[in-house]
């Protein structure tokens, strides 16, 4: 990470489609918008709640529990 090719290989692993795929990581750079960089639903979870609110390109969750897909 963040080269795609990491995203991939994991996708293959598990047998999933890169695109049928959710990837949630705590960096956004380095795991939520890669993983939308690589074709992958990216998710980050900001659990010391640095968002702002302002746009990120991927949606955000505060906990775990808060991710529903």
């Amino acid at each position: 990470k963040p080269d795609a090719r990491a995203f991939w290989r994991a996708c293959e692993l598990l047998g999933s489609a890169p695109e049928q795929t959710v990837y949630v990581g705590d960096d956004l750079a380095v795991d939520a918008q890669a993983a939308v960089a690589a074709g992958l639903h990216g998710v980050w979870l900001d659990r010391r709640g640095q968002w702002g609110g302002g746009g990120v390109g991927v949606p955000v969750a505060a906990s775990l529990d808060a991710v529903s897909w």
